[in-house]
């Protein structure tokens, strides 16, 4: 039996999915049959150069993708609602945020759960995956239970906790070399709501990078750990992802517009004209909205936003417009998130290095160059005992806006301990 024929291989519809997050196209497909009528037949859609199906990825054996293992691992999760709770409550805080009673309640799921974990961490190493979705079958296409994958990111960000209180550095990098596949394997598929997962698990995994950067204790803290560190962030393009997700919108588009065009019975003009030059406007939009810092000007981003990005109908791409704005906001505090990681490992290089930390803002990019989501240069200071603080400016207000407080405020400063 291979992994593929097992239970673990479970999957959901994409309304199921959407029950946590926004599913782009299943917003899509509500207003398809109000937008396109046809009784004479008509022309085709053609405004995408890529079909539905040049998404799909070559299929590979089991044991060489990642989403295999990622997915069977997660299967493999079997919990009670309060080990659930418990563990959920894990990933708010640091380990010494815990009660008491939690850090054993924690620590005995995750041991119960040991086979699961090792099935997930043997995707680490795995450069490829396929989730099998059929892009070609359009709003059809079924995607994987991504709830099943956020427990599994879950689970694996509380191991990776204990592991860096436990000064055991092999398992908190496996802990987050893992977490770092997951997060851009899901990327990696150009859907709404596999992206947005995927930067959940990433910011899961940058968070207790944060954590590992300013850790006491000596081993974890070492050169060696700190290259090992940085060697396994993840460096996804937000670019590249929207430019995707936005190219494979058009295709799903195209796929179903023409199909319930063909199916029509319906003596009578479609409602509206989509063509090319219409779709690559919004796209160009979007691109250039990712380029402005949500903190430089947060209403560019609000309800409206449609009417700032696209100033002409058809309602079926204004409506759509948000969804992609959605993908936006989050990647760039996630992009953030990565730069302050970044430079918390440089100056604790520093720190090793010199003795000390420099009194005044070192000229390294991370630290001159303003994040993308704040639009201001990260916070530096070095305290009186000779510690160093690094923290987004007053991002976690700005965060709070997009996401629920209680996961904003994960997004805290790096302190890095006196070397």
């Amino acid at each position: 039996m291979t992994i593929i024929d097992t239970p673990q291989f479970r999957f959901t519809s994409l309304a199921a999915a959407a029950v946590l997050l926004i599913g782009l196209m299943a917003v899509t497909v509500v207003r398809v049959a109000g937008f396109v009528s046809a009784g004479e037949p008509q022309q085709p859609y053609d405004f995408t150069d890529s079909s539905a199906a040049d998404f799909e990825k070559p299929p590979l054996p089991d044991e060489e993708n990642a989403a295999a293992w990622l997915q069977a691992g997660a299967a493999a999760i079997v919990w009670s609602e309060r080990e659930k709770g418990v563990v959920g409550e894990a990933t708010l805080a640091p380990y010494d945020g815990w009660p008491k009673g939690h850090r054993s309640q924690v620590r005995a799921t995750l041991n119960r759960h040991r086979g699961a974990l090792e099935t997930l961490h043997r995707a680490a190493p795995i450069e490829r995956s396929n989730y099998g979705i059929r892009y070609s079958e359009g709003l059809a296409a079924e995607m994987p239970d991504l709830l099943a994958l956020l427990d599994a990111s879950r689970l694996m960000m509380v191991e990776a906790r204990i592991a860096l209180v436990d000064g055991d550095e092999a398992r908190a990098l496996t802990a987050l070399e893992t977490m770092a596949r997951l997060a851009t394997s899901l990327q990696d598929e150009p859907t709404t709501i596999t992206t947005l997962v995927g930067i959940a698990c990433e910011r899961m995994m940058l968070t207790v990078a944060a954590e590992a950067t300013g850790s006491e204790q000596p081993q974890i803290g070492s050169p060696e750990f700190l290259d090992e560190l940085e060697q396994k962030l993840p460096a996804t393009d937000g670019r590249e992802i929207v430019a995707r997700l936005f190219d494979a919108w058009t295709a799903v588009l195209e796929v179903e517009l023409n199909r319930h065009a063909a199916e029509s019975e319906v003596d009578s003009a479609p409602d509206h004209d989509i063509d090319r030059s219409l779709l690559l406007e919004v796209r160009s939009e979007l691109l250039e909205l990712l380029d402005v810092p949500y903190g430089t000007n947060p209403e560019r981003f609000g309800d409206q936003v449609t009417e700032v990005v696209l100033d002409s109908e058809p309602q079926v791409v204004l409506e759509d417009v948000q969804g992609f704005v959605k993908v936006i906001q989050r990647l760039q505090p996630l992009e953030a998130q990565r730069q302050l990681v970044h430079a918390g490992i440089a100056l604790r290089r520093t720190g090793l290095d010199d003795g000390a930390y420099p009194a005044e803002r070192p000229a390294i990019s991370e630290l001159t160059e303003p994040d993308p989501f704040t639009g201001r240069p990260l916070v530096y200071g070095v305290r009186v005992e000779g510690s160093l603080e690094l923290a987004l400016d007053d991002a976690v207000a700005l965060l709070e806006q997009i996401i629920p407080p209680r996961s904003a405020r994960t997004l805290a400063p790096i302190v890095l301990p006196r070397p």
